[in-house]
């Protein structure tokens, strides 16, 4: 191996080592036959916890270059962890090919606003694969804080000198204290320098080549960026294959407008999940007798057509490569049908592109249906694209229908089962049949209840209880085959001259049910929370749920009393906003009873002493003006009479107990 080179200027030999850091001599060597484009190769093998600085090479080889002339070439390959200095625009003298492989990549902007900005720009080959930049976010707020100073040759890097232009499979993360943020696409917007705020209007003159492939994720925006105000007059080749782009966007599909002055050859998308090509359009070949390929093979794409082709065709000097793509050759692709048959004209397919398109399809192949899969789309006929089915014997059919019959039973008993309570109640509320195994017995003295139930609400609820309770359960127009309901409302059936708490025991006594009607108002209510009491004392003196909880609206725990929380843990309850709920009440409030027992104690409960020149009316409008006196208020306490007297009532029972 050559251990020097001669002077490029002069005939003296000199030898690279006495510039370079001695430190180096460890993980690198000089090679000077390797690479006839350059005078020297540097090859540095950078191991664990090594590292290597691009500013160590700046400095020596400053004056050599300078007196010289030298180019050397840096191929710099890691070992895991081998960290790399390497700030951006990567720029030392001489320096022409930088070659970057499986890399801890560190300080990338660490040259901005220094005075490496005017290093004269000597890379002509950038390759750069597998590596990770670890970025300091104070580094990168400075740029951000400073964009007003940011320079065009600071922002687009080398760009007079630079042809070829490799970044493979380079990821961005965000130092955070002493780990890496874990969100790549964030960190890949806040690393990159092509910020929309900086300055734009970059003229790559010599770049020939640019490869970003697998760089994922890209950013929505790349290739909007990647035109806007910059020019490209001598870019061939754009690989982006395998970077999860999912479409092609539009300044690819426009090439010609967006990249008007470049001679570009391959735009190379393979591998990246694309299902469509979208519209291509003809602006016309600025650059002669050049033709450019997309190369769209190991995608997505499973319909192709005659006309998708054709169009195709009308672009002039332009092919689009679909080749190796998942084809659906189901009898139901209509333009397939069709393409089969115009491949059987060999005049549709005499001229270019046409005749490479054709070409393709002799080489392209089905991946679907199975019984096509892997036949050429080019030996397909008529006949096997047809969707005709074969005749079966009469038993295929008859087996059929019982598997079908048996599945819709099957599904018929499971929904039957899962949803049977609601079966049952609809049974009874819309068409007043009542199953054998939903049906109540009563209890005994239960058919002598005067009402089915005694609604306790409060005074700011009446609306509701009057205006649509009532009319729902008692009105038989409302009662949807179930009969109607009587209920007990204290405006209108507590008897009058008889006390309060009188008339509440014994209109809960004398009724099957008791509805509460549950709102913040009742819990501030004293009177309806005593009714709610006398109701849960008269359940559990008949050993039966007598409660209804209805939830006008909802209630927290914390605003509950003990003992209403207890009742909605343990008695039924209904919510108002169920589209079921009148079903849901009329079918908890059914219940087997004679109407004779019902009528007969009707008239006694109404046994009442008033005279017989009294007005009735009159006595009952007066006592619902009583009852709206003392539930007005919600926060007011009973006369201390009643206290005394419903007291009394409950003392044989503990109310909050569990």
């Amino acid at each position: 191996m050559t251990t020097s080179f001669l002077h490029p200027n002069s005939t003296t030999v000199l030898n690279l080592w006495t510039c370079l850091p001695s430190k180096w001599n460890k993980i690198c060597d000089v090679d000077y036959d390797v690479d006839a484009d350059v005078n020297a190769t540097l090859n540095c093998h950078v191991t664990p916890g090594a590292l290597w600085r691009l500013a160590d090479l700046r400095l020596a080889l400053g004056n050599l270059v300078q007196s010289t002339g030298l180019e050397v070439a840096v191929n710099l390959q890691c070992d895991t962890e081998g960290k790399v200095s390497l700030p951006w625009p990567y720029r030392a003298p001489g320096l022409v090919k930088l070659k970057v492989a499986s890399c801890q990549l560190l300080d990338k902007y660490a040259d901005f606003n220094t005075t490496a900005e005017q290093i004269e720009d000597s890379l002509r080959v950038l390759d750069m694969r597998d590596s990770i930049w670890f970025n300091d976010p104070k580094e990168f707020d400075r740029v951000i804080d400073n964009s007003e100073s940011v320079t065009l040759r600071y922002q687009c890097g080398q760009v007079d000198t630079l042809a070829v232009y490799r970044y493979h499979n380079i990821t961005d993360v965000t130092l955070g204290g002493d780990s890496a943020t874990s969100d790549p696409s964030e960190d890949a917007r806040k690393s990159s320098i092509e910020i929309k705020e900086m300055p734009s209007g970059c003229r790559h003159k010599r770049l020939e080549i640019q490869d970003e492939s697998a760089s994922v994720p890209l950013a929505r925006n790349h290739f909007q960026n990647m035109v806007d105000g910059n020019t490209f007059p001598a870019l061939r080749v754009l690989n982006y294959s395998y970077t999860g782009l999912g479409e092609v966007s539009k300044e690819l599909r426009e090439w010609r407008v967006f990249f008007d002055q470049s001679p570009m050859e391959l735009m190379d998308l393979s591998h990246n999940g694309i299902k469509e090509v979208g519209n291509i359009q003809d602006y016309g070949n600025p650059t002669e007798n050049l033709t450019t390929t997309l190369n769209l093979q190991f995608n997505r794409i499973a319909k192709i057509s005659f006309q998708m082709f054709e169009a195709w065709s009308w672009v002039r000097d332009f092919v689009v490569d679909i080749r190796n793509n998942p084809i659906d050759c189901s009898c139901d692709m209509l333009d397939l049908k069709d393409l089969v048959t115009q491949l059987q004209d060999d005049s549709k397919w005499a001229e270019q592109p046409m005749q490479t398109y054709r070409h393709h399809l002799s080489v392209m192949r089905c991946a679907t249906p199975p019984k096509l899969s892997g036949r050429v789309i080019d030996s397909l006929s008529a006949e096997d694209l047809s969707c005709l089915v074969e005749k079966s014997g009469p038993y295929v059919q008859i087996t059929v229908v019982q598997v079908l019959v048996l599945l819709g039973l099957l599904i018929m008993l499971f929904l039957a089962v899962k949803y049977r309570k609601e079966i049952r109640m609809l049974l009874f509320t819309r068409v007043h049949v009542l199953l054998p195994c939903g049906a109540r017995k009563p209890l005994k003295g239960f058919s002598e209840k005067v009402f089915d139930a005694f609604v306790a609400y409060a005074h700011q609820d009446s609306d509701w209880v009057l205006g649509s309770l009532l009319k729902r359960l008692e009105e038989p127009s409302n009662a949807r085959g179930c009969g109607p309901v009587k209920l007990c409302i204290h405006q209108r059936d507590f008897v009058v001259g008889k006390p309060i708490i009188d008339n509440i025991i014994d209109s809960i006594a004398a009724s099957r049910h008791t509805i509460i009607v549950l709102s913040k108002s009742f819990v501030k209510s004293s009177w309806a929370m005593e009714e709610l009491q006398q109701a849960y004392r008269q359940s559990l003196e008949e050993r039966r749920r007598h409660l209804l909880v209805v939830r006008l609206e909802e209630v927290p725990e914390s605003e509950m009393a003990p003992v209403l929380r207890r009742c909605c843990k343990t008695f039924t309850h209904i919510q108002a906003s169920d589209p079921l709920f009148w079903d849901r009440l009329q079918y908890s409030l059914q219940t087997a009873d004679e109407e004779k027992n019902r009528v007969a104690a009707v008239d006694e409960f109404h046994n009442v002493a008033y005279s017989v020149n009294e007005d009735r009316e009159d006595a009952l409008a007066q006592h619902t003006l009583e009852l709206e006196t003392f539930t007005s208020d919600s926060n007011q306490k009973p006369d201390s009479n009643a206290t005394v007297l419903f007291s009394e009532t409950m003392r044989a029972v503990s109310l909050d107990r569990t």
